[in-house]
C-alpha cells in the first residue's frame, strides 16, 4: 500500500508517522514545502515556494500548487493521501480532487482564523476561505484530532459528521519517554553548569511570541525572589533568534540571567527524554493549544506540567491534582504554581496519575495501530 503525506517533511510529527507506517510495510512519499536532506521512506516532492513572498502571493500560488500536487498524485497513484494540518496542506488535498484523503487536524486557531504565514497577522475565517475549509473537512474520508474539544468545535462550526472524526493523541514511545536516563541527565546538567541538586524548570515550546515565553521569564523573576535554587532551561526549538535575544535582554533587565540557560540549537527528538527527566517542571502556555505531544512526553517522564487553562488541556490535567493550569498572562499565578510544582511529594503524586493516563490514552504503539486501521477503512471504502 502507498500513502502520500501532504505536510512539512521537517516536522518531527510527519517523520514519526512516516517511520511508523514504513515499518509496517507501507510505501511513504511526502509532498512538502520544506524537504529534508534525506527522506528514507520513499520520495519527497518539493512544492513551489517563495518564503519571503508567501504572505503576499498566496492566492496566486494556490492554482500553481494545486496543479503541481494533482500532477504528482496522478503520476504516482497512491492508495491514500494523508494531509497534516487544515490550512495549506489540508486545503490542497481537497483542491487536488484526489480521493480518498485523511486530514489530521493540528491547531485550534485554524477553525477560527486565517493565520498569515510567519504570523504577521490573522483575520477571522469568513467568506470563500471559510467555505474552502468547510469543504476540506467534509470531503475528508476521516479526520483525526487530539482532543474532544477540537472535535466538538469542528462539528459546531462546520457541521462535520461526528462519526468521521477520530479523537486520540498521537502518543509517546513509553520505552523512550520514561523516568530514568540518569547518566544523560547528569551530563546535561554538567554541560549547562546547573548544580546537581538544583531544581530545573523547562520551557520546551518554540521561541515565539505566540507561546508567551516572555511571560515565563517574568514569572521566573517572582520565583527567584522566593527560591535561589531554581534554574530555567529555555529551548529555542526552531523558534526565532531575534526573540531569543529579546528574552536574554529581559533576563538581564530583571537581573535573573545567571539562573537561565538558553539552548539555541534544536534538540533531536530522541534526546528530549533527558531534558524532561532533568526538569522538575515543564511550562507551556500558548493562548490556544490542542493536547500537544510535548505535554504527554513531559508527563511520561515525571515532569510536572504547567499549561494554559483551556478546554483541551483540561482533558489531561486537573489543576492541583496531576499538574497545574494557568492564565498565560497572569505571571504571578504562573510563579505561584511553579513553586507548588517544585514540591517533591506533589511531583510523585502527579507522576503516578500521569503515567497511568499515558499508558491508557497516549501509548504510541497502540495509537499507531488506530491510525493504520483508519487508513485501511478509507482505502476499502
Amino acid at each position: 500500500m502507498r500513502v502520500v503525506y501532504l505536510g512539512d517533511a521537517i516536522s518531527v510529527h510527519v517523520q514519526r508517522w512516516a517511520r511508523c507506517m514504513h515499518s509496517k510495510g507501507w510505501t511513504v512519499d511526502v509532498i512538502t514545502y520544506a524537504p529534508v536532506d534525506e527522506w528514507p521512506w520513499g520520495h519527497q516532492y518539493k512544492l513551489f515556494h517563495i518564503p519571503l513572498a508567501e504572505n503576499f502571493i498566496e492566492f496566486a500560488n494556490r492554482r500553481i500548487r494545486t496543479n503541481q500536487i494533482r500532477n504528482i498524485l496522478d503520476e504516482i497513484k497512491p492508495d491514500l493521501v494523508h494531509a497534516h494540518g487544515l490550512p495549506k496542506y489540508g486545503e490542497y488535498a481537497y483542491l487536488s480532487a484526489y480521493r480518498p484523503y485523511i486530514l489530521t487536524y493540528w491547531g485550534l486557531l485554524d477553525l477560527y482564523y486565517v493565520v498569515n504565514f510567519m504570523m504577521f497577522f490573522n483575520k477571522k475565517l469568513t467568506g470563500k476561505r471559510f467555505i474552502l475549509r468547510k469543504n476540506t473537512l467534509h470531503d475528508a474520508c476521516a479526520i483525526t484530532c487530539l482532543t474532544e474539544h477540537a472535535k466538538k468545535e469542528m462539528v459546531r462550526i462546520f457541521g462535520v459528521d461526528n462519526n468521521k472524526v477520530h479523537v486520540f493523541p498521537w502518543g509517546v514511545d513509553i520505552n523512550l519517554f520514561k523516568r530514568g536516563h540518569e547518566d544523560k541527565v547528569h551530563d546535561i546538567r554538567a554541560s549547562l553548569g546547573i548544580p546537581e541538586h538544583a531544581h530545573v524548570v523547562l520551557s520546551c515550546r518554540m521561541m515565539d511570541k505566540y507561546y508567551n515565553i516572555d511571560k515565563i521569564v517574568i514569572a521566573a523573576s517572582e520565583v527567584l525572589k522566593k527560591r535561589k535554587d531554581v534554574y530555567f532551561v529555555m529551548l529555542r526549538a526552531g523558534g526565532s533568534e531575534r526573540y531569543e535575544k529579546y528574552l536574554k535582554r529581559l533576563t538581564k533587565k530583571l537581573k535573573i540571567y545567571d539562573n537561565f540557560r538558553f539552548i539555541s540549537q534544536k534538540i533531536p527528538h530522541a534526546e528530549m527524554p533527558y531534558y524532561y527527566n532533568m526538569a522538575d517542571v515543564t511550562v507551556m502556555i500558548p493562548h490556544t493549544d490542542q493536547g500537544p505531544l510535548s505535554m504527554h512526553e513531559a508527563m511520561a517522564c515525571g515532569s510536572v506540567v504547567i499549561a494554559t487553562d483551556i478546554e483541551g488541556n483540561r482533558e489531561m490535567i486537573e489543576d492541583g491534582k496531576n499538574g497545574f493550569l494557568v492564565k498565560p498572562t497572569n505571571t504571578k499565578e504562573i510563579a505561584k504554581k511553579i513553586l507548588k510544582a517544585l514540591d517533591d511529594d506533589f511531583k510523585e503524586r502527579a507522576y503516578r496519575i500521569n503515567i497511568e493516563w499515558i499508558k491508557k490514552n497516549a501509548d504510541w504503539s497502540k495509537n499507531a495501530k488506530i491510525m493504520e486501521r483508519i487508513y485501511e477503512c478509507c482505502i476499502s471504502g
